[in-house]
């Protein structure tokens, strides 16, 4: 049995501090397809059926618990083995760092206790596999409460695997480490994981880009994630690969047939390919349980009884096509769903094709490189002739939060979550002249703003890489006085509430007893919305209650719009005030009567209730306090 004591070399790595990796190239990422596994030790004729399937990764966790039973003493004796099967049929293993440890906290590592001791241990394991050609994941989907408990939390993801990326490679500088893991395409978290020091430090982002429908729609999302890379990423870096480290469906009695399984494993494989996605895992190996109706027993290509599916077979005979090619590009097509997926590799060229409406797995064809030799040199030498377009996700329109003691607050359009110092320039209104500001956006809120006192309703303002812009703004200084509260309960008991605060920001607290209940704050007599205003903007410290927030305007037909602002529990709120954004020319709008009841805004606009939350808790009731403010308007 291997067991290592404590790790001193990872102890004394803790001490040196963090490298800094800005300035070094990425390892590169070997590239290959595979499954998903559960086991260590297993029979050789399983391990056998692996390596006749033709797949180059395993993906399997890499347990924490189970390695580390004692402080700083690591068992890696289950996982020598499971390599060295592996290796012996060509094979990687994609270790999955992952889950807590009871010996330093319950749930996902997240003090910095518990953080330094798994970084410590992902160290240890590095030196110990050095240069076994192990791919390394951080985590597992952290942005499950199911995988990171108790709840999802991008920062505390981030400073885990920030701590735990420097040092793996400061243990084996040549090490490969990837991370994300996220359930989904999960922009938000990406987005806000996902800064520029932990880009110079990984070689790779993985996603699970799970889905109900066939695999084509992931094709421009690959374009949304990359932008993320590229937004936050260092310049020798903006080019990290995305891998896919999980994703498949299940035969089980509500999900694909068998034959569907199939088709969408190689389509999935090629599109992945085709979109510079190195890395494909498909999940999973081997059915999990006998039950038919669990959606979770019937992810595998074999059975548990390892009896192949057709899943199995046309994984094993598109590799076999494919086989010693190493690029992909997807063809240009006059029709979108006509799928043509061209590779190559040393004399060795391969088409797949197939239409996206049609239930079929493609069409192979082995190419002779002397019958298109411009084709061959077009795809070794990586002109491509599609694919996915870089997309940036859609600029946030916000309100910096007060920055003087009469609420007024700056306008911010930010590309990217990274913490980025923004330039604001505004005029003051007594004599006009020229105020320059500094505010630090980081992640969804803004913080840190500075100056800028006694402003007028311009401002002008300058981002990293896109234009400066200026938009006007009329700021509605709040006043607790001239608004009041209305209450709704279907039974006799009754909301307790009450609104204090000044005109930056105000508070306000409720009580709601079991049953639906909503409180609406209303203005006591008729407030109208500027007639240019295009959106309203309002921020909002959420209480973390579950309760839906909502808003409230009407036309001067009678007809009124109701907008849903989201729930009082995202995450993004938990820190600071959110702005929330309420369109008035009829965009976004989730509900209307009365009046016209036709969705269009026609004439004057009126506040009917600026704020509305609605309790989501009938069951038990809940309570909470939200504060506000300021409140703009984008004119």
């Amino acid at each position: 049995m291997a067991l290592l004591t404590a790790v001193l070399a990872a102890s004394a790595l803790i001490r040196t501090g963090f490298p800094n990796q800005a300035n070094t190239a990425p390892q590169p990422i070997w590239p290959g397809f595979g499954v998903n596994i559960h086991f260590t030790d297993t029979s050789q004729a399983e391990f056998n059926l692996l390596k006749r399937g033709g797949f180059q990764y395993a993906r399997m966790d890499f347990s924490w618990e189970s390695i580390e039973t004692s402080p700083a003493q690591y068992n890696f004796s289950a996982y020598d083995r499971l390599q060295k099967n592996l290796s012996d049929r060509g094979i990687r293993p994609l270790f999955i760092l992952g889950y807590g440890n009871k010996l330093y906290q319950e749930g996902a590592p997240s003090t910095p206790q518990s953080q330094t001791a798994f970084a410590q241990f992902a160290a240890a394991a590095a030196e110990h596999f050095k240069g076994k050609e192990i791919l390394w994941e951080i985590w597992n989907e952290p942005n499950l409460g199911q995988f990171w408990q108790p709840s999802p939390s991008p920062e505390s993801y981030q400073s885990l695997a920030l701590k735990t990326s420097a040092l793996m490679k400061q243990a084996d500088p040549s090490c490969r480490i990837i991370v994300g893991a996220t359930s989904t395409m999960d922009y938000d978290f990406l987005t806000r994981t996902l800064n520029r020091q932990l880009l110079s430090q990984v070689d790779g982002v993985s996603v699970h880009p799970y889905r109900t429908g066939g695999p084509e729609s992931v094709w421009n999302e690959y374009g949304k994630v990359r932008g993320i890379i590229e937004a936050n990423a260092p310049e020798n870096r903006k080019n990290l690969p995305i891998i896919c480290s999980e994703w498949g469906y299940s035969t089980y009695a509500k999900g694909v047939s068998e034959g569907r399984q199939a088709m969408y494993l190689v389509r999935s494989w090629l599109i992945n390919a085709a979109a510079g996605v190195p890395v494909s895992i498909y999940y999973d190996w081997k059915d999990d349980g006998p039950n038919p109706n669990e959606n979770e027993h019937r992810f595998g290509i074999v059975t548990e009884k390892l009896k192949p599916k057709p899943s199995f077979y046309a994984a094993q005979y598109m590799l076999a096509t494919f086989a010693g090619c190493t690029n992909f590009r997807k063809a240009v097509t006059n029709d979108p769903l006509n799928w043509v997926i061209e590779a190559a590799g040393v004399n060795k060229m391969a088409r797949a094709s197939w239409y996206q409406k049609e239930g079929n797995v493609p069409k192979y064809e082995i190419l002779k490189v002397s019958d298109g030799p411009k084709m061959y040199a077009e795809i070794m030498g990586h002109t491509f002739g599609d694919r996915p377009p870089v997309s940036r996700l859609p600029m946030t329109v916000a309100f910096a939060p007060p920055i003087d003691n009469e609420g007024w607050c700056a306008l911010i359009k930010k590309p990217t979550a990274d913490s980025t110092k923004v330039e604001f320039r505004f005029k003051k209104k007594d004599n006009g002249a020229k105020v320059t500001c500094f505010a630090t956006v980081n992640g969804f809120n803004a913080i840190e703003t500075l100056g800028a006192s006694d402003i007028e309703s311009e401002v002008s303002t300058t981002l990293p890489g896109i234009p400066s812009f200026t938009s006007k703004l009329s700021l509605l200084h709040f006043n607790p006085n001239d608004w009041q509260l209305q209450l709704f309960s279907e039974n006799t008991a009754q909301p307790r509430t009450n609104l204090t605060g000044e005109p930056g920001v105000s508070k306000l607290t409720y009580q709601f007893p079991k049953g639906w209940q909503y409180v609406t704050l209303v203005p006591k007599e008729t407030f109208e919305i500027p007639a240019k205003a295009r959106q309203a903007v309002i921020w909002v410290k959420s209480d973390q209650t579950g309760n839906m927030l909502r808003s409230r305007f009407r036309d001067e037909t009678g007809q009124v719009f109701q907008v849903d602002l989201g729930r009082l529990d995202e995450e993004v709120m938990r820190k600071g005030m959110k702005a929330f954004v309420i369109p008035l020319d009829g965009t976004g709008i989730g509900t209307y009567w009365g009046g016209s009841n036709d969705g269009k805004p026609s004439g004057k606009l009126f506040w009917d209730a600026l704020l509305l939350i609605d309790s989501a808790k009938r069951e038990t009731g809940s309570q909470g306090t939200i504060e506000f403010g300021p409140i703009a308007y984008e004119l």
